[in-house]
């Protein structure tokens, strides 16, 4: 949403009659991703839609799990994205819905160290995957 200002009045400048003026300041929001902090194995809520979550630090393979949609309602369109901060590769699970990568591969997907991926929901039991290191 764009906020705006806008004033009506009189302009004064030094040595000149004053003369009427209208001012308008457009102002829009910047836009900046959330960021979860997850080193370990989780869980995704209904509540990280629109989120990052960041494996920070960790050496040890972990797996990040996308719930079933009956078990978990996501809405159509919701979106998480990864990035992968730690030295090993992650795995992004889904149980029984489908997720579908950029390259046509179907189901649990493998992040590499210091890449990044997002997954949005793109149909009852679909989900489509991108990721910088496919």
């Amino acid at each position: 949403m764009t906020a705006k200002i806008h004033y009506v009045g009189k302009l004064l400048q030094p040595g000149l009659p004053p003369q009427n003026c209208e001012l308008v300041v457009e102002r829009r929001p910047v836009r900046s991703s959330n960021i979860i902090v997850q080193d370990a194995a989780y869980t995704v809520d209904i509540l990280d839609n629109d989120f990052t979550i960041v494996k920070e630090t960790s050496t040890a393979s972990i797996t990040h799990t996308i719930q079933a949609s009956s078990v978990t309602p996501y809405p159509l369109g919701f979106m998480v994205g990864w990035y992968n901060g730690g030295t090993v590769d992650m795995t992004i699970a889904i149980t029984t819905d489908t997720m579908t990568g950029t390259d046509s591969a179907t189901g649990s997907r493998t992040l590499g160290a210091k890449q990044r991926a997002v997954v949005e929901k793109i149909s009852a039991t679909g989900w489509s995957y991108a990721a910088s290191d496919l």
